[in-house]
């Protein structure tokens, strides 16, 4: 926004093609749109625009009698018995706002269900080790939203640390689970009964100093066991 700032008091003409502004951010490119020409366009590939344009005729023309589903996801991950796929809805480019997790029937690729959670900006869902739930962790805030997958539906939603959510590890048992803050840089760890947190763990004290895996199988876009 500084370079566009720039450009509006040097009278300079802009082509803006980066992604993930506020709706402020927005409003404010509109407004010195009005004083200097600017051309915005999230995309500036011939296929891509061209594809803008087959999609907004195709909307007009199937507007009825069919029933489309449209599902945006950014990560994506299985349960243990591959039974359901977990899509996750980050939101577009750093405009970490999305919420849902899109549950798809493995075998059909149909969807089935879609889970709005607190979390935002969804990025991850951890497995526990039995496989009955699943721990959604985000980009966005400082909320981390525990999943029932058979239902599927949340089972509770905490509030942990000071900055967003990064990943989780469960001990092979699954009686603990073990969340990183990205920023302040600490271990939080789970009570995975209770589903509260037990205790902080200071580790790197900074930004990215608590990053875990699970130990009992180092992925966390995990793969049907079954």
């Amino acid at each position: 926004m500084a370079h566009l700032q720039a450009c509006r008091k040097l009278g300079v003409k802009a082509v803006i093609g980066t992604t993930g502004f506020s709706a402020e951010q927005k409003a404010e490119i509109a407004e010195i749109a009005k004083e200097i020409a600017i051309v915005l366009s999230p995309n500036m590939s011939v296929g891509v625009n061209v594809t803008f344009k087959l999609l907004e005729l195709a909307a007009k023309a199937l507007s009825t009698g069919y029933d489309i589903e449209v599902v945006e996801a950014h990560h994506g991950n299985f349960t243990q018995d591959g039974k359901l796929f977990m899509a996750l809805n980050r939101g577009p480019g750093k405009d970490s706002r999305g919420r849902e997790v899109a549950f798809f029937d493995s075998k059909s690729k149909k969807l089935i269900h879609r889970l709005t959670t607190a979390s935002n900006g969804v990025g991850h869902t951890y497995n526990t080790p039995d496989g009955k739930q699943a721990v959604v962790t985000n980009y966005g805030n400082n909320v981390i939203s525990i999943i029932d997958l058979k239902k599927p539906g949340t089972v509770k939603d905490l509030k942990i640390g000071s900055g967003r959510m990064g990943h989780v590890a469960f001990t092979r048992d699954g009686k603990w689970g073990y969340v990183s803050n990205d920023k302040d840089g600490s271990l939080y760890k789970l009570d995975m009964g209770k589903l509260e947190v037990v205790k902080k763990i200071a580790t790197g004290e900074k930004p990215g100093g608590g990053q875990v895996l699970n130990v009992w199988t180092n992925v966390f876009e995990e793969l049907p066991r079954k």
